[in-house]
């Protein structure tokens, strides 16, 4: 993860593929990204049981966020 100035400064990194757009957000949409259970409850002995609740999860908080496009999937 790489982070920026501003939307603006990622577009001309050199290294900047515009698939990755919906990847863009601020520092405090990532950590609510990050914290979904996906993330944070993988050292529990039943992660891989509710693996897909989990990911679930992670896909609804970026949809609250607006980030819900193919790039996620």
């Amino acid at each position: 993860m790489n982070l920026f100035r501003s939307e603006e400064h990622v577009t001309r990194w050199s290294f900047y593929n515009p698939d990755s757009h919906q990847s863009i957000m601020p520092a405090k949409d990532w950590a609510y990204a990050l914290g979904a259970g996906v993330f944070s409850r993988r050292l529990e002995p039943d992660y891989l049981d509710n693996i897909e609740p989990y990911f679930e999860e992670f896909y609804e908080r970026l949809a609250e966020l607006g980030r819900a496009g193919g790039f996620w999937r």
